[in-house]
């Protein structure tokens, strides 16, 4: 389908590392800057969208608030922190720009010997070498500041979308980590809760380490599981699905697994469909899983009649079709049908779109018929568990849309994250090399889920563990209460 985020990333490849030992790190910041605004006027298609008048505007702010944080750049780190203030002002996972550093240039992090994650709505401690800070510990405040507070000072301010509380389970936990951030004043001291009462901590910073790397990987989202099918439980199928960007052998896991549901779901108790890890790729992906589970005539017939009034309007830019153009060999090259089909119908309407001098590309849905309304019914009505993470966004969030569809699916975990209408993106280097701007193609005109609309879970899970089993145990009781 045309309206499918076939080349969605919420994070695009970075370039090699590759950069001179010597930087003028003040002309590195403004010259990325205001390249990535150049061509975000020149690409994005919120600057002629008719339903976002404020888009430029708000671009323009962005580009001020980044150039007055690179006037002070004088190495990697307020190098990196302008580029990110310019992102944070634009708001929008799939625009701004994203930064790599070569390792030789980059400053490390430091921490405080603890990690800490976001639960609900508390800083809680995941790990810790500091004696008296222990697991499950909350974080007060730190030299006398609240810590929501210091959260959105110290975090939100360069990363932005404060508002989408699924990204506060992603990214308030930084606020314990020193990125060599010039614009903020590291933490001395903070006021910790634990069972016994609170205590003020000083903090004990250090160079991060492997105990560090370990923690931080496994800390807001749980264990990682491989792409596939188990049964941790007594006929309940774990269908674990950490990424909509497969590699080959991912591919081969997903068709794996679109042999397998369909009858071993059958006999299931209950589904768990796990999107923890998942930071998008193709909506595709999700739409076989969900048709291998309810029965694909019953997933297109909904989907159908949701989107019936969605339009997906392409910016024809040059170098917008281009990126279309570069699919078709990509798809040829991965033989990738689907994807080669969408690309050549995708660029006929550019190219239309451009010899016709139209600033979009316009496509729109058929209306739903009277058999594709009979056709939504479906033989599986046992519960489906989905296990939401805070960063779900783009096509993670599109298989929220579409496992949504049955009354028998159950959110659990975390807030989703949220997406604006801009969508499909591809990027392009920046003058320094070490960064690359964002552009997304096209605009979701009345897509059902709203600009900026994330998804509640029905259980919010706030335990520090976030682990496989620790999942299991809230889905077993919630089936008991059930009568399930």
């Amino acid at each position: 389908a045309l309206n499918a985020c076939t080349t969605n990333q919420t994070s695009p490849p970075l370039i090699a590392e590759s950069s001179p030992t010597i930087v003028d790190w003040k002309a590195a910041a403004t010259g990325d800057i205001e390249a990535a605004y150049a061509q975000t006027v020149a690409h994005h298609p919120g600057m002629i969208d008719p339903l976002n008048p404020s888009f430029a505007s708000q671009l323009n702010s962005a580009r001020d608030k980044g150039l007055a944080y690179a006037s002070r750049a004088t190495d990697a780190a307020s190098y990196r922190v302008s580029l990110q203030a310019f992102s944070a002002a634009i708001g929008d996972g799939h625009a701004g720009v994203s930064v790599r550093i070569p390792n030789q240039l980059a400053p490390t992090p430091n921490w405080p010997g603890f990690i800490t994650v976001w639960r609900g709505d508390k800083l809680l401690v995941y790990g810790s070498t500091v004696a008296g800070i222990s697991r499950g510990d909350a974080v007060i405040s730190c030299d006398g500041v609240a810590i929501n507070t210091l959260i959105e000072r110290n975090v939100f301010e360069f990363v932005g979308r404060s508002k989408e509380r699924g990204l506060w389970w992603v990214r308030a936990r930084s606020v314990l980590v020193d990125n060599a951030n010039p614009a903020i004043t590291r933490s001395e001291s903070c006021v910790l809760q634990s069972g016994s009462g609170t205590a003020t901590h000083k903090l004990q910073w250090q160079a991060v380490d492997k105990t560090y790397n370990n923690w931080r990987d496994a800390s807001y989202n749980g264990d990682e599981l491989p792409i596939g099918v188990s049964s941790p439980s007594p006929n309940i199928l774990w269908v674990a699905l950490p990424s909509f960007d497969p590699d080959e052998k991912g591919h081969a896991a997903y068709a794996d697994l679109a042999k397998q549901l369909p009858e071993k779901s059958k006999t299931a108790r209950a589904v768990v469909l796990d999107l923890r890890h998942n930071q998008g790729g193709s909506s595709q992906w999700s739409l076989d899983i969900a048709s291998s589970i309810w029965g694909k005539t019953a997933v297109q017939a909904r989907k159908q009649t949701a989107n019936a009034k969605v339009q997906i309007w392409w910016r024809a830019t040059d170098e917008n079709e281009k990126h279309i153009t570069d699919l078709i060999a990509l798809g040829k090259k991965e033989n990738n049908t689907a994807l080669v089909n969408f690309a050549n119908t995708a660029a006929t309407g550019f190219a239309n779109a451009r010899t016709q001098k139209q600033p979009f590309y316009i496509t729109k849905n058929d209306p739903p018929d009277s058999r594709a309304i009979d056709a939504t019914a479906t033989d599986f009505n046992q519960p489906v568990y989905v296990i939401v993470p805070g960063q779900c966004g783009s096509a993670c969030l599109d298989a929220i849309d579409v496992f949504s569809l049955f009354p028998n699916t159950r959110l659990i975990g975390a807030p989703s994250s949220a997406d604006s209408t801009y969508m499909e993106i591809r990027t392009a280097a920046l003058p320094s090399k070490m960064a690359q701007v964002i552009l997304p193609l096209k605009i979701w005109v009345n897509r059902p889920r709203g600009n900026g609309e994330f998804y509640k879970p029905a259980i919010e899970v706030t335990d520090v563990d976030w682990s496989s089993s620790a999942f299991m145990k809230v889905i077993e009781k919630d089936l008991l209460a059930r009568g399930k």
